[in-house]
């Protein structure tokens, strides 16, 4: 009996250990896009270059890995975030707008593209035109020069 009882508390461990996955979207993106967006302001200049980690979000996926930090544009004019990767040979931004921001022009993807060119961190798609204030974190996978070169200019 003991025996049986020791087996079925092992067995519950894991159980206990595991964390709660938030049960809406909603939820997910809310306590995702604190986790991130935490993450992205740890990033210091002397990161310039390092390949990450990466990030684990709350659907356990994995973001950011094997990404190399760019750089980080800031607008306290329009209360924007920018944060630059090279992923593979891609440039990709992750970029949120503060409450009182101005919303951010996304860059378009090229006609014959494939991508859809912007994501929330769920990975779903994200279907406006601009980054709106409050709406969390927008990944842009059709990022070029001539958008970082214009998005540094609205400083």
């Amino acid at each position: 009996m003991k025996k049986i009882i020791l087996f079925l508390l092992l067995l519950s461990i894991p159980c206990l250990a595991a964390k709660q996955v938030p049960k809406t979207l909603e939820d997910q993106l809310a306590l995702d896009n604190q986790k991130v967006i935490k993450y992205l302001q740890s990033l210091k200049a002397s990161d310039t270059g390092k390949t990450l980690k990466g990030i684990k979000l709350s659907d356990r996926n994995v973001i950011l890995k094997d990404h190399v930090f760019l750089e980080r544009i800031f607008s306290a004019k329009n209360e924007f975030h920018v944060y630059l990767f090279r992923d593979g040979s891609k440039i990709v931004a992750y970029a949120w707008v503060d409450t009182n921001g101005k919303p951010l022009p996304i860059p378009p993807c090229p006609p014959n593209s494939e991508e859809e060119g912007q994501y929330v961190l769920s990975s779903d798609i994200y279907t406006w035109k601009d980054v709106q204030p409050e709406h969390g974190i927008v990944i842009m996978k059709c990022v070029t020069n001539k958008w970082i070169n214009e998005i540094k200019m609205i400083k």
